[in-house]
């Protein structure tokens, strides 16, 4: 019987992609520059942190006040508030969205022109492990150190404390916000109420964290690639 192919494996390249360089040696027909890319990106990221930072005093006062709105749930100036937020947060999560999958693409591409001979998945599996459940708790993680250490002619496997604790404070908040989202959605009761507004806000000053950090590692990338390009002649 043919064996199936798992594709958690991930190859080492994407079909339809060559794989005629020479190991080890790099070759400017695979490279593109992400620093435009990446500064458009980090744009981006300081539009969300903005508005992450207005959420967290909203949130606080919808916390400090939760007894009066479960009494009495008319819809409430903070409440105006916070829809305008979430309407502006989700636009910009959209538009961040296609730009950090093709900066992230375009990145890890660049490994092979640099002679990275290590990398643990392709492109292609760099930006879809985003969007598989479980599984991208920490594979976008390993990703992210490919790209920073390969970068820098580093193992891949070499770690990367700075991008650890994006990586930590990006889970975490993601995990926080999404708790509250179902525990607001399904509370019958003052406590469940409450508790909903604490992770919120717990979520929201996380998110104040994990951007910057964000906003570092793709700095980081940028540069090291551009150093990298520069060193192979092909920049």
């Amino acid at each position: 019987m043919t064996d199936q192919p798992n594709p958690f494996a991930s190859p080492q390249t994407d079909a339809g992609e060559s794989a005629t360089n020479t190991p080890g040696v790099p070759y400017s027909e695979s490279y593109r520059s992400t620093q435009s890319l990446g500064q458009s990106l980090r744009r981006i990221y300081w539009v969300l942190f903005a508005l992450s930072v207005a959420f967290v005093p909203a949130q606080a006062y919808s916390l400090a006040t939760v007894n009066q709105a479960w009494a009495s749930p008319n819809i409430t100036p903070i409440d105006t508030v916070f829809m305008a937020l979430g309407v502006a947060f989700l636009v910009a999560m959209i538009v961040l969205l296609f730009a950090f999958c093709r900066w992230k693409y375009r990145s890890y591409a660049n490994l092979r022109a640099f002679g990275v001979e290590d990398t643990r998945m392709t492109p292609r599996w760099a930006v879809g492990y985003y969007f598989i459940p479980i599984v991208n708790l920490y594979m976008p993680f390993r990703a992210m150190k490919d790209i920073i250490n390969g970068s820098a002619g580093k193992p891949v496997e070499t770690g990367v404390g700075f991008v650890t604790l994006w990586w930590t404070m990006h889970v975490l908040s993601g995990v926080a916000e999404s708790t509250a989202g179902r525990m607001e959605f399904s509370a019958t009761t003052l406590a469940a109420a409450q508790s909903a507004e604490l992770f919120g806000l717990v979520g929201s000053v996380l998110t104040v964290i994990a951007l910057p950090l964000e906003i570092r590692v793709i700095r980081e990338a940028d540069k090291r690639q551009l150093a990298a390009a520069r060193a192979a002649g092909i920049e």
